[in-house]
């Protein structure tokens, strides 16, 4: 009898760790997910980004930390905060007017760390 109860508390952890990081893949995909779609608006819109497109990434920056590393965690909030700005002034300023430097070097940024950003996120989310 107490083997039988000591199997089936070892089998009761076994399924209880295999639904954590069942959970943690899905909370990771999502995370993945929503960088794409945002990294694929910002390079269709690029400085006419969407504030609403962007604004959806907000949860997803947060839950990076829960999920990733601290490095990785930080690179996507920068991203986030990067086009976050971008898309605050073409909020703030209809049309297409030349964008001051520090908006010019945040959509920069943008563009110089999203095939980066995906490319370690990859790796972080592999395929199941």
């Amino acid at each position: 009898m107490a083997s039988w109860a000591a199997w089936s508390a070892h089998r009761s952890a076994q399924e209880a760790k295999r639904a954590n990081m069942q959970a943690m893949y899905h909370e990771r995909r999502a995370v993945f997910d929503a960088f794409l779609s945002l990294s694929m608006h910002m390079a269709a819109q690029g400085q006419k980004a969407d504030m609403a497109v962007v604004g959806q990434f907000y949860r997803h920056v947060h839950a990076a930390g829960f999920c990733f590393d601290k490095e990785l965690a930080q690179k996507l909030v920068d991203y986030f905060n990067a086009a976050f700005a971008v898309a605050d002034f073409a909020r703030a300023h209809e049309g297409m007017p030349k964008p001051p430097e520090d908006i010019a070097a945040k959509l920069a940024q943008v563009y110089r760390t999203s095939d980066s950003l995906l490319e370690e996120l990859k790796k972080a989310v592999p395929a199941q």
